[in-house]
């Protein structure tokens, strides 16, 4: 495997990874100063610990609503290229 699909596959496992524990830490809001500080309306909690909306639905809108989006790219980006590094080294180094 050349050293830009090791990269490739860095940096998709690295996307993945940063989404999956995002969603592992994720926790449903229980009241509704909760359900605000994850950006969500208070017209959106039908109170007793439950939103409008499941469990994924909820993690996507927080995910958004904490702009988390936006600290995705840098880390896919950057471990991609720690990939492509490390791969281009030991790919030189067997040469």
């Amino acid at each position: 495997m050349g050293p830009r699909r090791i990269a490739l596959a860095v940096a998709l496992l690295a996307g993945l990874g940063y989404l999956g524990l995002s969603y592992l830490s994720f926790e449903m809001p229980e009241t509704v100063v909760a359900a605000e500080d994850c950006g969500f309306l208070p017209d959106e909690f039908v109170g007793a610990g439950k939103l409008t909306y499941g469990c994924r639905q909820a993690w996507w809108i927080r995910f958004r609503h904490d702009k988390e989006v936006f600290s995705l790219p840098p880390v896919v980006t950057t471990l991609g290229f720690v990939g492509l590094a490390v791969a281009a080294a030991r790919h030189r180094r067997r040469t």
